[in-house]
């Protein structure tokens, strides 16, 4: 009994020892992006097709503040990621070495959703939400930090909507799915696709397309990662 108490005692001991590395470099990343909040800031800018204004006295901070939370989170992900991978696998059957290939992948590909809707898929989406009714004489005075949230939210989005066929090549590998599965299930692709679409993006059709075809894509090329269910005559 006193080993079990001992075993417990010292296992929440370990978790609170990593999750205090994990808040220290969050607390650490925060500072460093709020100091370099407005450089980013000017690069968020140099992206979009307009010009901002800040709408009140505390948006200019209050946008700093939602910046530098952002970067701290990006940066923090991986380091939380580890620490909890290394709480983990001792109770684990499985090769370290496989969990963590899984969770760099993962966080790979956050990596390139997030820079692809930046890079490619906002301007498109600030264009044509810009140009929308430009022959009528209105004057658009966007506030930054309006600006600010819908590109997050847009990295943030195809970030997660990236890790679809890592997840669909993790179900593969268990045995779950196979290439069949996938292919008799396209309709269902699409239809989540529209739905997560209209949930997870901007009030705009081309925010929802961009989303929805995205899923849709990923969903053909996931088909590609998983193999073809043997045959009797394979076997």
């Amino acid at each position: 009994m006193n080993n079990i108490k001992m075993s417990l005692s010292s296992h929440i001991s370990e978790l609170k020892h990593r999750l205090v590395i994990v808040i220290i470099f969050a607390i650490l990343s925060f500072i460093g992006g709020y100091l370099f909040s407005s450089d980013i800031l000017t690069i968020f800018i140099s992206n979009s097709p307009t010009d901002f204004i800040y709408a009140n006295i505390t948006e200019g901070f209050i946008t700093s503040l939602t910046i530098s939370l952002f970067v701290s989170a990006v940066l923090t992900l991986p380091i939380f990621m580890y620490q909890m991978a290394k709480f983990i696998l001792p109770a684990l059957k499985s090769s370290g070495y496989s969990i963590y290939k899984w969770l760099l992948s993962s966080y790979i590909l956050f990596i390139i959703g997030s820079l692809l809707s930046y890079y490619i898929l906002l301007p498109l989406v600030l264009s044509f939400l810009t140009g929308f009714n430009s022959n009528i004489d209105i004057t658009l005075l966007p506030s930054v930090y309006h600006y600010i949230k819908i590109a997050l939210k847009f990295m943030i989005v195809f970030g997660l909507v990236f890790q679809l066929p890592l997840y669909i090549l993790i179900l593969g590998k268990l045995g779950i799915i196979d290439r069949q599965f996938l292919r008799r299930h396209r309709r269902t692709a699409i239809i989540v696709g529209i739905i997560a679409g209209a949930l997870l993006s901007p009030p705009d059709v081309i925010s929802q397309l961009l989303i929805g075809g995205t899923i849709y894509l990923l969903y053909e090329i996931s088909l590609y990662l998983v193999p073809e269910r043997k045959t009797t005559e394979e076997i």
